[in-house]
C-alpha cells in the first residue's frame, strides 16, 4: 500500500512551535545570563579576598626574612638555631602555597582582554618544550605538522592554556614517569593542539567534572587549572575536550579556528 502522505502543519501548529522555540530559547539565555551574573559577583568576591590576604601574607614573609637574619647573627643554643630554620622553612612553604591559591583564584577570576591574531601554534610548542624541566622518569614526545596554517587567538592565552596542560600532564606521570606527548595538526577547518601522557587517566565517573572550577583528582590540585583552560579557549571562540582510557593516560585536544590568509 502506498505510504499516507505527510500533512503539513497548518498555521495555528506552526506559530505554536514558533513559539516554543522562542521559549526555549530565552529561558537558556536567562540561565545564561544568570549565570554569567553569579561568575561576575565570585570573581568580585574572590578578587577582593585575594588582595586582602595579600599584604598579611606580604608582611609574614617580610618577618620570615628578618627573623633567618636574626639566627644567623647570634650564638644560639647547641640545635636551637636548627630547629628555629626548620620552623620558618615550614612557615615559608606555606606562604607560598597560600600565595600560589591566591594567584590561581585570581586568575580564574580576571576579566580577560582578548586580542587574537594569527598564532603559530607549532612556535609556541617549541617555546613551552624550550622551558620544560622534566622529571627523569619522564619523555618528551614532539609530533609537529610541518606547514601548519596559523590558528586564530590570542598567543598569550594559547601559552597560558598549554603551560597548565603541560603542568598536568606531567603530575599525573610524576610518581610512575611516563611519555608526555606535544602534537599539532589541521583538520582543515580547524588548527588543533594536543597534549596527552600515559598517567594513570581520568576515570569515566568524574568525566563530567574535569573542567569544573575547584575540582582535582590530586591531593596538593586547587583544581582551577583546566578551568581556566577552558575559560580562555572558549573565550578565543576555541573548544578544549579530552579522551581516555583509565590506566593508559589522556589526550586534551584544543581546536581554534584558522587564521585568515
Amino acid at each position: 500500500m502506498p505510504a499516507e502522505a505527510t500533512q503539513p502543519a497548518t498555521v495555528p501548529e506552526q506559530l505554536e512551535r514558533q513559539l516554543r522555540e522562542t521559549q526555549a530559547a530565552l529561558e537558556q539565555a536567562r540561565a545564561e545570563l544568570q549565570q554569567r551574573e553569579r561568575l561576575a559577583l565570585a570573581g568580585q568576591i574572590v578578587m577582593g579576598i585575594g588582595h586582602e590576604l595579600r599584604e598579611p601574607l606580604s608582611v609574614i614573609s617580610n618577618l620570615v626574612y628578618c627573623l633567618r637574619l636574626a639566627c644567623g647573627e647570634r650564638e644560639a643554643a647547641p640545635g636551637t638555631a636548627v630547629t628555629l630554620q626548620r620552623y620558618l622553612d615550614c612557615i615559608e612553604e606555606q606562604v607560598l602555597e597560600a600565595d600560589r591559591v591566591i594567584t590561581g583564584l585570581l586568575e580564574y577570576a580576571r576579566t580577560y582582554e582578548v586580542r587574537r591574531q594569527a598564532v603559530d601554534l607549532n612556535g609556541v610548542v617549541e617555546g613551552r618544550a624550550g622551558t620544560l624541566r622534566l622529571p627523569n622518569n619522564i619523555r618528551l614526545a614532539k609530533q609537529l605538522t610541518p606547514g601548519l596554517p596559523a590558528a586564530l587567538a590570542d598567543p598569550l592565552h594559547v601559552e597560558r592554556v598549554l603551560h597548565n596542560l603541560t603542568v598536568n600532564a606531567i603530575e599525573s606521570m610524576r610518581a610512575d614517569g611516563g611519555e608526555l606527548r606535544l602534537a599539532t595538526f589541521s583538520t582543515g577547518e580547524a588548527v588543533v593542539l594536543e597534549v596527552a601522557d600515559t598517567g594513570p587517566g581520568i576515570p569515566p565517573e568524574l568525566a563530567d567534572k574535569v573542567f569544573d572550577p575547584m575540582f582535582s583528582t590530586r591531593p596538593a590540585g586547587m583544581g582551577l587549572g583546566l578551568a581556566l583552560c577552558r575559560q580562555l579557549v572558549e573565550a578565543n571562540q576555541g573548544s578544549i575536550g579530552f579522551r581516555s582510557t583509565p590506566g593508559c593516560g589522556a589526550a586534551f585536544r584544543v581546536s581554534f579556528s584558522l587564521a585568515a590568509g
